[in-house]
């Protein structure tokens, strides 16, 4: 009746420490990973800056594409006012991300 079922003392510490190591990198990849957004799945972006161009030290023209449409607007330290805004068609992938485009190009 020597051996026992039980784990030793040092045993069970060293289990429960490293249950609680595990614990706690799972809490710290939940935060780091998943703060706010669903990283599991890549949401579609509608809002893209397209560009910004400084016309004095407090005032810029921004353009920006929402969707199937592009809005041209003035920026200054007490406004934003749209300026423009008309519609595009949708946008082609670069030649990298589309390797028929890019076997067609080459052709």
């Amino acid at each position: 009746m020597g051996s026992s079922t039980l784990p030793s003392g040092a045993g069970l510490l060293a289990a429960v420490a490293v249950l609680l190591v595990l614990l706690a990198a799972a809490l710290w990849a939940l935060r780091r990973f998943a703060a706010g957004s669903a990283w599991w799945r890549a949401a579609p972006q509608r809002l893209q800056l397209v560009e910004v161009r400084a016309l004095g030290p407090r005032h810029r023209v921004v353009l920006m594409r929402v969707d199937d449409k592009e809005v041209l607007i003035g920026v200054s330290p007490g406004q934003i006012s749209v300026i423009d805004r008309w519609s595009v068609g949708p946008q082609p992938l670069p030649a990298a991300a589309d390797p028929v485009a890019a076997a067609m190009e080459r052709s």
